[in-house]
């Protein structure tokens, strides 16, 4: 979610190694997290670990992100979309929380 919220000039200056590793087709994999505000892993990072994160909205700040991760074997279908539709109801709290300090 972060790399997809990073503007073009920089996710593409980090591109390379990203394709080389995951392929091409993490390009519609981040095209898909923008247009739904979320992306989720499973055993992308650690075997048998399930994570979700969505972006914080921020306006000129650099992009932040708000994730949670657990056993992928403990988590049921009903228990991700939970955990997702949390998230980003959180973001958005702590959205308004930040923008309230901003001068």
């Amino acid at each position: 979610m972060l790399l997809a919220l990073l503007p073009e000039i920089e996710r593409d200056r980090r591109w390379a190694s990203i394709v080389e590793q995951r392929g091409p087709a993490v390009r519609d994999e981040l095209k898909w997290a923008l247009e739904n505000r979320y992306a989720v892993s499973s055993g992308e990072l650690d075997e048998g670990v399930w994570a979700c994160s969505v972006p914080v909205p921020t306006i000129g700040r650099r992009p932040t992100v708000l994730s949670l991760a657990g056993p992928a074997a403990r988590i049921t279908e009903e228990a991700r979309h939970t955990a997702i539709t949390a998230l980003q109801e959180y973001a958005i709290r702590i959205q308004r929380a930040i923008s309230s300090y901003s001068l």
